[in-house]
C-alpha cells in the first residue's frame, strides 16, 4: 500500500466516480483504475462494487475510507510540520564577526556556552 494509492482511493471514493477523480488528479481513468487495482490486489479485498451504471463502496471501502484519511491527515501533518521547522530552522542562525584576539579567547567559551542553551540556533 503507498500514499499514492491512498490519495486515489479517496478521491475515488469521495467522487464515487473513477473518470471525475482521475480529473481531479490529474491524472488518466486508467491509470486511476490501475492503482485502485493494485490497491485491492494488496489488500486482498474489493473496495468497490461496479457496475455499469454505478460506483459503490464495499464494507471494506469504506472502513477504508475513514483509515485513509486519517492516514493522509496525518501525513500532511507531518510534512507541515517538517515544512515549517525547516523555515524556522533557516531564520535561526547566528552570524558573529570578532578580532582575532576575541575569536582566540574569548568566543570559544562563549559559544559552548550560548551552544547547550540554545540547541535550535545553528
Amino acid at each position: 500500500m503507498e500514499l499514492h494509492q491512498l490519495r486515489c482511493f479517496v478521491a475515488a471514493a469521495e467522487q464515487l466516480h473513477f473518470g471525475r477523480a482521475a480529473q481531479q488528479l490529474q491524472m488518466l481513468p486508467s491509470a486511476l483504475g490501475r492503482q485502485i487495482r493494485l490497491l485491492e490486489e494488496d489488500l486482498g479485498a474489493r473496495l468497490f462494487a461496479r457496475t455499469t451504471r454505478a460506483v459503490s463502496l464495499t464494507e471494506a471501502g469504506t472502513t477504508l475510507l475513514r483509515d485513509a484519511r486519517a492516514i493522509l491527515a496525518r501525513v500532511e501533518a507531518v510534512e507541515r510540520n517538517l515544512r515549517n521547522r525547516s523555515r524556522a530552522g533557516a531564520a535561526r542562525r547566528l552570524r558573529i564577526g570578532a578580532i582575532d584576539s576575541a575569536a582566540a579567547g574569548l568566543l570559544p567559551p562563549l559559544l559552548r556556552d550560548f551552544r547547550t542553551k540554545h540547541l535550535d540556533v545553528a
